[in-house]
């Protein structure tokens, strides 16, 4: 398809973007493209379809998006990327809903203790917090949370509490899977990864340690440099694609395709008693202990979360 237009000859600012779409014009232009995105539209349609009476007003609506947002190409007027993605966060609610959800106790289960799930969703983030134990603790969170993140309005829209949380689930492995390779999910920008590792980590009898706040000693957190979009989750997380992992999993009887739903009460057998510790600082090496029924897999990896090592031994073996 050839272009008749220089394409955004010019890189917008932030805020000359913002202002762009500060119009309910231009808006519902973006809106008429997104329906009719099969075909591009010329501009009598497109002025026809948006419902707008001045020709010469709404051309110059148009000639403000198009380059950024909208292309026009010889067949017509169609979204650029920037467009669709502009739309998306129409859709999925983040610009123009607020739903809330106080409280619901649902039928999941803590995958720790087995105790019934509390679920609240509130300034677009859902929160999943257990009713007896810490969860996987953190000071900055209420009591019991074990899940805590961003989610989209329009992922709450026809579920019942149990369907979002699954819904949940699967939201935060699609975002967190390719910071997991080095690329943002929300821009494609460079990610990095840190290790932060509590190194006087003591569970002590609830399973949350006093010095760090969390169940676990270990996490890796994953910033991406371009949108300072982040993420943080379990060290373990990582080695979970890898052939290892999954056969050993698979050999126990988890049949769950990957990246499988870690922390649900279903599969809490796989995941509810996984260690981690720290085994070597220069170079940073740490083990991953993987108890399953009788047998235990030992994964260590790298400071980048490669796996270097990974054995398997009986349950009886483990202290040796």
């Amino acid at each position: 398809m050839v272009s008749t237009e220089s394409e955004a000859s010019k890189e917008l600012t932030p805020e000359e973007a913002f202002a762009i779409l500060g119009d309910e014009t231009r808006i519902a232009i973006l809106q008429t493209l997104w329906r009719t995105c099969d075909t591009p539209i010329r501009f009598g349609a497109l002025r026809q379809e948006v419902g707008h009476d001045d020709p010469g007003n709404f051309n110059y609506h148009l000639s403000k998006l198009t380059g950024q947002f909208v292309r026009k190409t010889e067949q017509g007027y169609e979204l650029r990327e920037a467009g669709k993605q502009v739309i998306r966060a129409v859709l999925a609610g983040t610009i123009n809903r607020k739903p809330r959800i106080d409280s619901d106790v649902c039928d999941s289960k803590c995958p720790y203790c087995g105790a019934p799930v509390e679920l609240q969703y509130v300034d677009e983030r859902v929160l999943v917090r257990c009713t007896e134990c810490p969860g996987i603790g953190g000071e900055e969170y209420p009591e019991g949370t074990y899940m805590r993140f961003a989610f989209p309005p329009a992922g709450i829209q026809d579920r019942t509490p149990e369907e979002i949380i699954e819904a949940a689930h699967a939201f935060y492995d699609a975002k967190v899977t390719p910071m997991m390779s080095g690329v943002c999910p929300e821009c494609a920008g460079r990610v990095e990864t840190t290790i932060d590792i509590c190194h006087d980590h003591d569970s002590g009898d609830r399973g949350v340690c006093g010095a760090c706040g969390f169940r676990n000693p270990i996490w890796a957190d994953y910033s991406c440099g371009h949108c300072e979009y982040t993420r943080r989750c379990m060290i373990w997380f990582e080695i979970l694609n890898h052939p290892g992992v999954v056969a050993f999993y698979y050999e126990h009887g988890l049949e769950e395709t990957v990246p499988f739903s870690k922390l649900t009460w279903r599969n809490a057998p796989f995941i509810s008693n996984v260690e981690c510790e720290l085994l070597e600082t220069e170079p940073l090496r740490i083990r991953i202990k993987i108890p399953v029924d009788s047998e235990e897999l030992r994964v260590t990896v790298n400071e980048a979360v490669e796996v270097v090592t990974l054995t398997r031994q009986s349950i009886s073996e483990r202290s040796q």
